[in-house]
């Protein structure tokens, strides 16, 4: 009998498909981490302050994705060059479609040592769209 040695063939993969989902969608030329699905750094560009480094899933393609890194703490009355390397708590929620692409459209970051210490990226497929027209 003779094998067929055809690759399969397989359906394109759809955001309805409901994939792994990614963090985000790519919004600038110095970002890293977004557009990825289980990223294990997060930098937003701009600032050492927007980077997370070394980041675990504990959680991840349910309706909220946690996960722990590190990143600078800066203090709202301090500056970045005197920031210390702190764990940081991740939640990614807002799960949805974005240009046909399953992500989740939040990523909040907190430290767990300072309760005034919160970063978000919020309407991420906002920027997205508009980053990549």
């Amino acid at each position: 009998m003779q094998q067929d040695d055809a690759p399969a063939r397989t359906a394109p993969q759809t955001a309805t498909a409901k994939l792994e989902p990614l963090v985000g969608l790519p919004f600038s030329d110095d970002q890293e981490g977004f557009g990825h699905a289980r990223p294990s750094r997060l930098n937003a560009g701009g600032s050492p302050a927007a980077l997370v480094d070394g980041i675990e899933w504990d959680s991840y393609g349910g309706a909220t994705a946690t996960g722990r890194g590190s990143a600078l703490y800066v203090p709202s009355s301090g500056a970045v060059g005197t920031s210390n390397l702190e764990p940081v708590k991740l939640e990614a929620t807002d799960l949805g479609e974005c240009k046909g692409v399953w992500i989740y459209r939040t990523v909040r970051g907190t430290f767990p040592h300072h309760p005034d210490g919160t970063g978000e990226f919020e309407a991420i497929c906002e920027y997205a769209m508009e980053y990549q027209g």
